[in-house]
């Protein structure tokens, strides 16, 4: 059953881990991933409320990028490449990304250590 705080909600799970959850805009959005301890969930409720309350809290679906962002940004941390590889990679990012255009997909951005 899920504890009454003042925002979000825990719930503990019948894996017996915590989930920790709030509601924006009337939706529930769940943390990305559970947590060990009710304290740990409660943690990331609080942290969550704090971003919000100085503004610097996005909304989780709103941080996704397109394929065709992320196809983007992987070329642009790719300065080594060879023209003839730039060339080869780049049509191919744009036919992917004709047909995928309107997707949205929840990738982290493309590692900066990744050469």
């Amino acid at each position: 059953m899920p504890s009454k705080r003042s925002f979000g909600a825990i719930e503990k799970l019948k894996s017996g881990r915590y989930r920790a959850r709030y509601r924006v805009d009337g939706l529930w959005i769940n943390a990305p991933t559970t947590f060990a301890t009710k304290a740990e969930a409660g943690i990331f409720l609080d942290s969550v409320r704090t971003d919000m309350l100085r503004g610097g809290w996005k909304a989780p679906r709103a941080a996704r990028m397109t394929v065709e962002e992320y196809g983007q940004k992987w070329m642009q941390q790719r300065q080594g490449l060879k023209a003839t590889t730039r060339a080869e990679y780049e049509p191919a990012g744009a036919t992917t990304s004709a047909r995928t255009s309107a997707a949205r997909c929840s990738m982290p951005s493309p590692p900066t250590w990744c050469g």
